[in-house]
């Protein structure tokens, strides 16, 4: 897919404005890409990159604070049904992590928690425009910028299996990073 930053900022702007018609004072900031895999999402986030804009306004991060892809498959159902719960972020980082572990959005970069020294990030909203700021964080730790305080330090993704080969083509050369799977039934339970 071909990301058009320009149109998508029309689009926002104008879905802000319906949102506001209806009597509901909040901009739109989240956003759904479907696609039949992950491979979409994958080479919409390359072509999101290559944004001719110096200041990099265009790309999709910046239109949207939220990208949720989608697959076209019943793992986008029960995606689809996760992120439909009410307060669902909350309910899936406070079943994943402690309290005390958490990062609150608090840090030099995304990520959500932090679990016997390794940053740990969630994936499992499929949330594409924080995985492309947690991948910035990373490429700028691994240029050693100002804040790092230790030279080794450990991150993990966790995410969906269906999304493992994705986020590995994605995060790949970015610093020293593990991949842990959850499996949708598990999640539920955890839920639960």
């Amino acid at each position: 897919m071909k990301w058009s930053g320009t149109g998508e900022f029309k689009a926002k702007h104008f879905l802000s404005g319906l949102n506001r018609c209806n009597n509901s004072p909040c901009d739109v900031e989240s956003a759904l890409l479907l696609g039949n895999d992950p491979v979409v999402a994958l080479q919409t986030i390359m072509e999101s990159d290559k944004t001719q804009n110096p200041r990099k306004s265009s790309r999709f991060d910046k239109t949207y604070q939220r990208v949720h892809f989608i697959p076209l498959n019943s793992d986008g159902t029960q995606l689809l049904q996760l992120l439909t719960l009410p307060d669902w972020n909350e309910r899936v980082l406070n079943a994943l992590f402690e309290p005390e572990q958490r990062s609150w959005n608090q840090g030099f970069m995304e990520y959500d928690a932090i679990v016997d020294e390794v940053f740990v990030f969630s994936h499992l909203d499929s949330d594409l425009a924080r995985l492309i700021r947690f991948r910035e964080g990373l490429l700028l730790e691994k240029k050693g910028y100002p804040w790092q305080t230790e030279a080794d330090r450990q991150f993990e993704v966790v995410g969906f299996p269906w999304q493992a080969e994705f986020l590995k083509a994605y995060l790949g050369g970015a610093a020293k990073l593990r991949l842990r799977t959850i499996q949708m039934e598990a999640l539920w339970d955890a839920l639960q």
